[in-house]
């Protein structure tokens, strides 16, 4: 059964017909394909084109990280650093900055010290980002510039 595809402008699939099933009603933009073809796409949603006459494999782009996203994993590293510690969370680690435990009052002075740097950093840099003046990291990427915290040592 001979296959047919209209393929839209970025290659990517946008209908198939037959005419087993279309008859004569198959769009004069179709492309004829083979049976393999048409498994090759249909079997691979959003991983396959037709480009130049072929069939190619291509990885879906990702959307792009909003501000939020960065957000959230901040403050989750934020979060996992103050647990290295075996605090609860940052918010918790931060309020023993008054402690009469003169080792806690320490890590928790470095703590929020290294924190408001994190921050300080995070919005500096995602402000160049949306001004144009930096490309636009991964999550995991930007997670990676982050400076690690210096523990007091006892």
């Amino acid at each position: 059964m001979t296959k047919y595809a209209v393929f839209r402008e970025d290659g990517t699939p946008g209908a198939f017909y037959s005419h087993d099933i279309h008859g004569e009603n198959i769009p004069a933009d179709a492309v004829e394909i083979s049976e393999e073809q048409w498994r090759e796409l249909i079997e691979n949603p959003g991983f396959r084109k037709w480009v130049d006459g072929a069939i190619i494999a291509v990885e879906p782009s990702q959307p792009d990280a909003t501000i939020t996203d960065y957000e959230n994993a901040i403050q989750n590293f934020v979060d996992e650093t103050a647990r290295e510690k075996q605090f609860r969370d940052g918010v918790t680690l931060a309020s023993y900055i008054g402690s009469t435990k003169p080792k806690w009052a320490a890590e928790a002075q470095a703590f929020v010290a290294w924190r408001d740097n994190v921050w300080f950093y995070a919005y500096g840099e995602l402000a160049k980002v949306q001004a144009g003046q930096r490309q636009q990291p991964t999550v995991d990427q930007f997670l990676a510039e982050i400076a690690p915290i210096a523990w007091p040592v006892a």
